[in-house]
């Protein structure tokens, strides 16, 4: 099992970030210090949501 300590600092990008599984990734990662960047296509209906990353301190790029 990898170490919080891991993540500090590494770069990591989470494809279909805004979504619940990925937004859930992307707290958990900067959480522990990560630099995350988030991507997803915002696709109508998806359930992808900007309100999903809030306050994580995530790039998101669509």
């Amino acid at each position: 099992m990898v170490t919080p300590e891991y993540w500090q600092g590494k770069r990591v990008l989470v494809t279909g970030g805004a979504g619940f599984l990925g937004s859930n990734l992307c707290h958990a990662l900067a959480g522990m210090g990560a630099r995350v960047t988030a991507l997803d296509a915002m696709v109508p209906d998806g359930g992808a949501s900007t309100r999903n990353l809030e306050g994580a301190g995530v790039l998101l790029v669509r």
